[in-house]
């Protein structure tokens, strides 16, 4: 599978919230801060979410380092 659809199938793998955190990251360029608010969580939810989006996608596609 190419690179593109690895990452892509990682990211749909995500839970929903996790995912959420992480798109609203990475495409959205939002703080922590700014995903709790958003989200409407507090910013210690929304920090755990996108440490263990992260985690789970590292660990997804770790052999490609």
């Amino acid at each position: 599978m190419q690179l593109a659809g690895r990452l892509l199938a990682a990211i749909e793998a995500l839970p929903a919230p996790q995912r959420e955190a992480f798109l609203l990251a990475v495409e959205g360029g939002l703080t922590v801060e700014e995903i709790g608010s958003a989200t409407g969580t507090g910013f210690e939810t929304a920090k755990s979410r996108l440490r263990y989006a992260y985690s789970r996608l590292r660990n997804e596609l770790g052999d490609l380092r």
